[in-house]
């Protein structure tokens, strides 16, 4: 067995795919460790001091739209953040994977120059989905988003498999593409009715039982999706009694040019990646290898356009927008007949822009974690005190442009702030606020010094 992984490591491709997933994988945990608890955490956290993961998920079935990253992050939350760490680290280094696949249309051999070349080219790409600090590092939003594209990107990529076998398939097999389209159907609203359209449309070309199975299977998890009580509510909200925000055909028009704005906002580094695979690859690619990057392109479209009607946050949803745009960057890649010193241009320019963005992003991850460690030893010496209205400094990592790989959501200045109530029940204090202005920081810092014992008596 020695000999065959020293055998393996030998080839360059195999290793240099495993040196980069290594890289990735322990910048992503260093990441997570650094990134702090944050919005709708401090509310989860403190209701599952006195209840159970089961009771969230039936408030959220009743009150809210219980998708299938609600169900599994109730239960995530209960446990250490380091579990959190770990496993969203493995889950995004997987997704490089699975993009790879999915494009290929069977399993990368990492020993082969294409395959190695389409993985190192996607891993590249993936740092550059919508809006990392909300869809990867934030724990709901991590397990909401990203953990749902391994399910329906292993959904498609095990249904091309079962349609390419020549034999029938056995009994379980219908059943795992059952699960997994249920799974898919059920992940989010967008990916629900996107993936519904890609595979009622490749029904009209090409009719198969796997097919057949898994489109039913993720009709009826979107089906489900849409009609509990908790997304019933909310759609009536969203429809009832406003004029900008109907689902009436007007109101879908009218949010058009919002949706073409979020859409360009959250995916405008893998547009840019697809307008230059495009430049390198167009006199390369055969009419098939088109045909399928323009209908997933087509799909993220379509996944953008979902929000016309559907009472979603702006832009965090738009996660599988991107995703779909970096996938269909990755099919002109491996499906185009270029040379050998193209791919490897391709490739390493991608990969070096991903690793470059995540190392120029440590910094701010470094500030995010030292703002919140000094926040909770300043909570604690003024909760120890029995201050009423806690006051703290502000983050220094905040929003700041559509490009920002990282940023902090933080408390306002306003107690009655809805982040600052929940912050507020974490944290067992009356109220809390920070405070604006460059001013706070000095007032922090003497604060903090007093507190902790480290200033000069």
């Amino acid at each position: 067995m020695i000999s065959t992984v020293t055998k393996y490591f030998k080839n360059r491709y195999f290793t240099a795919v495993c040196c980069t997933a290594a890289l990735f994988f322990a910048l992503y945990l260093i990441f997570n460790i650094l990134y702090p608890w944050r919005g709708d955490d401090f509310l989860i956290r403190y209701t599952l001091r006195t209840s159970t993961p089961w009771d969230m998920i039936v408030d959220s079935y009743f009150n809210w739209t219980l998708r299938l990253g609600n169900v599994i992050g109730s239960f995530v939350e209960c446990c250490p953040k380091t579990v959190f760490n770990i496993f969203n680290s493995i889950v995004q280094t997987a997704l490089i994977f699975f993009i790879a696949a999915v494009a290929l249309g069977r399993t990368p051999d990492i020993r082969e120059r294409r395959d190695a070349l389409t993985v190192l080219f996607s891993a590249g790409l993936a740092v550059f989905v919508c809006r990392p600090a909300d869809t990867v590092y934030w724990v709901p939003g991590a397990v909401l988003y990203s953990w749902a594209a391994p399910v329906y990107l292993g959904c498609c990529l095990y249904l091309l498999r079962c349609e390419e076998r020549k034999a029938s398939l056995h009994l379980k097999e219908y059943w795992l593409l059952a699960l997994l389209g249920f799974c898919s159907g059920y992940a989010n609203e967008n990916v629900a009715l996107a993936g519904i359209l890609f595979l009622a449309v490749r029904m009209c070309f090409k009719k198969s039982a796997p097919l057949a199975v898994t489109l039913g299977a993720w009709t009826l998890g979107a089906v489900f999706l849409f009609t509990t009580p908790g997304a019933v509510k909310r759609i009536a909200d969203v429809s009832g009694g406003t004029a900008d925000a109907g689902l009436s055909i007007w109101g879908m028009f009218s949010k058009l040019p919002e949706i073409a704005a979020f859409y360009i906002g959250s995916s405008v580094v893998p547009l840019a990646a697809l307008a230059v695979t495009l430049l390198f690859t167009w006199r390369n690619i055969g009419h098939k290898t088109l045909l399928r990057a323009g209908s997933v392109f087509g799909l993220s479209v379509f996944a953008a356009l979902v929000f016309a009607g559907c009472p979603l946050p702006p832009m965090r949803s738009y996660y599988v927008c991107s995703l779909l745009v970096i996938l269909s960057c990755v099919i002109l890649f491996c499906g185009a007949d270029i040379s050998r010193r193209k791919q490897l241009l391709l490739s390493v320019f991608a990969l070096t822009s991903g690793a470059a963005m995540l190392l120029s992003s440590l910094p701010d991850f470094i500030k995010i974690h030292r703002d919140e460690t000094e926040r909770t030893h300043l909570i604690t010496g003024q909760k120890r005190n029995r201050v009423q209205l806690v006051t703290v400094p502000e983050h220094r990592v905040l929003r700041r442009s559509f490009l920002q790989y990282v940023f902090i959501e933080d408390i306002a200045a306003d107690p009655e702030f809805w982040l600052n109530r929940n912050a507020a029940l974490y944290y067992g204090v009356p109220q809390i606020r920070t405070v604006p202005g460059k001013e706070a920081v000095p007032l922090y810092r003497k604060k903090f010094l007093q507190i902790t014992g480290k200033g000069d008596k």
